[in-house]
């Protein structure tokens, strides 16, 4: 199974949302190797340990300055790449998806 994350609250220090999102992902990289997980990112990926994993693939998708906005990244950008990936499961931990 292919499953897309966004991975936005791992950026910067993890608070509430990113903590569980981060305790999961760890928990994930050893024990659920027979699915893929493609972590998407809107400003950095963070240095962690565990998403070195071989079965995790980042992404980054930067939107350019002057239109770098939250909402534009989740309900435009990152649908595309949902698509063009072919994510069989998204998980969206900070309580909003994309409506397309």
């Amino acid at each position: 199974m292919l499953i897309g994350i966004d991975a936005r609250e791992l950026e910067g220090k993890p608070h509430g949302v990113g903590r569980v999102l981060s305790n999961l992902l760890g928990n994930w990289a050893s024990t659920h190797q027979s699915h893929k997980f493609i972590l998407y990112f809107r400003n950095k990926v963070p240095d962690l340990d565990f998403l070195n994993c071989p079965h995790f693939e980042k992404k980054l998708l930067p939107l350019p300055r002057l239109i770098n906005r939250g909402r534009i990244w989740e309900q435009m950008v990152l649908p595309s790449y949902i698509k063009r990936d072919g994510i069989d499961v998204f998980l969206s931990p900070a309580y909003v998806i994309p409506l397309l």
